[in-house]
């Protein structure tokens, strides 16, 4: 290794890396940019400035700004907003899961079925295994336990 260089596993967090090898990407609350907009608003401080003390880049304050101005004028959400709507989606998106779970069993019942394993083990590929237990009200060990003694039958017959 001539000419003073180091090998790659040398190099440290402190020496020169490549950025995209130790860039991590932040999620910063509604709140947080909430506060940085408004300290950024104020008269005197730079953008550089603001960014710097709250460990934040100058581009992304730059960004919240634009936001918060669009959204101040009626082109968007604001960040609280924002932060609502992800919330609310969030909430639809698990009580949509339940209601298409529920219906299901329903018809499942309806047609007869009686047994709740095997009404969460035909669903299993299509929802999440832990909402199904929840809503039927069956343990996931009893449910595996189930599995388990089905498999062992099905291997004697």
């Amino acid at each position: 290794m001539g000419g003073g260089r180091v090998p790659w596993q040398a190099l440290t967090r402190t020496q020169h890396t490549p950025v995209a090898a130790t860039k991590i990407r932040r999620r910063f609350s509604a709140g947080f940019k909430a506060k940085a907009v408004r300290l950024a608003s104020r008269r005197g401080a730079s953008l550089y400035d603001i960014a710097q003390r709250l460990g934040i880049s100058e581009r992304a304050l730059s960004n919240w700004v634009k936001q918060d101005a669009a959204s101040a004028d009626g082109a968007g959400p604001s960040f609280e907003d924002q932060h609502e709507i992800r919330r609310l989606r969030g909430e639809l998106r698990r009580v949509t899961t339940e209601r298409d779970i529920l219906k299901r069993a329903a018809a499942f019942f309806a047609r007869g079925g009686s047994d709740r394993y095997a009404f969460v083990h035909t669903q299993a590929k299509r929802f999440p295994v832990v909402k199904l237990c929840e809503l039927l009200q069956v343990s996931r060990g009893g449910l595996y336990f189930w599995r388990t003694k089905r498999a062992g039958r099905q291997a004697h017959e």
